[in-house]
């Protein structure tokens, strides 16, 4: 599920597991660097209302993708 623009969630990942279903909330940044823990605040309560992970995916130098959880503050891996 995909919600352009919006706060503080951009997309919604679902999977079905072993243990049921498993949900990750994704917040994309553009153009802001090596956002802040500041910047992931309201992603992270959200997350932790749903029972997912918060992750934090943007563009590096180079166009480089990186994903980190925004709870830990942690490389992210699918």
């Amino acid at each position: 599920m995909r919600a352009a623009a919006s706060r503080p969630v951009d997309l919604v990942c679902l999977r079905r597991a072993d243990v049921g279903v498993v949900a990750v909330l994704v917040e994309c940044k553009y153009g802001v660097g090596s956002p802040r823990r500041s910047d992931a605040a309201g992603l992270v309560a959200a997350a932790r209302r749903a029972g997912a992970t918060p992750v934090l995916a943007f563009a590096e130098k180079r166009g480089r993708m990186r994903m980190i959880d925004a709870e830990k503050w942690l490389d992210f891996t699918p």
